[in-house]
């Protein structure tokens, strides 16, 4: 049809002259985070009015649901805002802002449950582009890169925010987030540091491989 849409699929067959019809659009802010969509909402972080902020958006309307500020607005030559995608689980979202902070943050009641600045409690240093990675989700919990000399990758309990443990001997951080994976027959988290790649035991952070 006119749209480029197939009546039978639904799907986007040819791109419109015009493009694709709007169903919606909402103000955002400065960043460069992606959208995480569950339970018919799109969770982002977002830069604005002096604040890195979480932005909760109904999916079918756009409607803001809520807006919550998690810490103060990151400014970096490559970009300001937030970099990394929040990760959800039920109504936790789990951010990480350009500076380094992860924020366990309820949605549903509309406040920060714990946080961890990753990057100064374990001694490192941001990534020059500042830190990327999206938080890992495995089992009880929470991974994300830190950049530390000892703890280049850390590990908390997901819902009370205690350090489960930490692999370290690899800094400076890489820009990619841990990925929970089956290699060789048994599931690890492979990360791609400032250095190297390296699998990683899910229930103690024991390396298995560089």
């Amino acid at each position: 049809n006119r749209n480029g849409l197939s009546a039978e699929k639904g799907l986007l067959e040819d791109w419109p002259q015009d493009g694709p019809p709007v169903v919606w659009r909402a103000a955002g802010g400065v960043g460069m985070s992606g959208l995480a969509i569950s339970g018919g909402r799109i969770v982002t972080l977002v830069q604005r009015d002096g604040n890195q902020q979480v932005l909760v958006l109904d999916q079918k309307t756009g409607k803001q649901i809520r807006s919550l500020s998690i810490a103060p607005q990151y400014r970096n030559q490559q970009g300001m805002g937030p970099r990394a995608t929040p990760t959800l689980v039920g109504d936790m979202a789990y951010c990480l802002t350009g500076e380094g902070l992860l924020v366990a943050v309820d949605l549903a009641a509309g406040k920060v449950v714990w946080s961890h600045n990753v990057v100064r409690e374990n001694g490192g240093r941001p990534a020059e582009y500042g830190m990327a990675c999206s938080p890992l989700v495995v089992g009880k919990t929470i991974v994300v890169t830190a950049g530390a000399a000892e703890a280049t990758v850390v590990a908390y309990d997901r819902k009370s925010g205690k350090l489960a443990w930490k692999f370290g001997t690899d800094e400076p951080c890489g820009y990619s987030s841990p990925a929970l994976l089956k290699v060789g027959g048994r599931e690890q988290i492979v990360v791609f540091t400032g250095k190297s790649a390296v699998g990683l035991s899910p229930e103690s952070g024991e390396r298995l491989w560089r």
